[in-house]
């Protein structure tokens, strides 16, 4: 069976700017993301897990990165995630982490 090195990236947006980025980078699946799939954790912790309960955002966009070899999957949320799962970026780290490419077009 092939695995597929896949990265999930969310972004929360408020009022139109990106507030933190959560990012899950170790990931390897028996298949390719597409766009639209949604992912769930299992019954034990919400991987979607907010202060108002949970969300089930859908894939936006499928990304395959060449030179690290892996898909990037894309998501927007608008509330902060609070499931340990995700690793958090927030305020300057957000413009200085390799993150933006994937959903800002370079200038």
């Amino acid at each position: 069976m092939n695995l597929h090195k896949v990265q999930l990236l969310v972004r929360q947006v408020k009022k139109g700017e990106v507030v933190a980025l959560y990012v899950r980078d170790d990931l390897e699946l028996p298949f390719v993301p597409t766009v639209g799939m949604q992912f769930k954790q299992g019954i034990s912790a919400w991987l979607w897990e907010t202060d108002k309960g949970e969300l089930m955002p859908g894939i936006e966009t499928v990304t395959y990165d060449f030179d690290e070899e892996k898909f990037v999957c894309l998501f927007t949320v608008e509330e902060a995630l609070n499931a340990s799962f995700w690793n958090k970026i927030e305020g300057a780290n957000i413009e200085r982490s390799t993150y933006p490419a994937y959903y800002q077009t370079r200038s």
